[in-house]
């Protein structure tokens, strides 16, 4: 992979969502990612944007 590589996997498995990332550092930060899968968990549980 090169960089900016960046990679969001969803599946599912008894209905559990499992989030999974891969990106190429340094070109996206843990922040951000943390960020996007912080978002992404708050718009599932509660629908509210970020």
């Amino acid at each position: 992979m090169l960089s900016p590589f960046f990679n969001l996997g969803a599946s599912t498995y008894r209905n559990t969502l499992a989030l999974s990332v891969g990106d190429h550092t340094p070109a996206v930060t843990w922040e951000n990612v943390n960020r996007l899968l912080d978002d992404m968990v708050r718009e599932l549980t509660d629908g509210s944007p970020g």
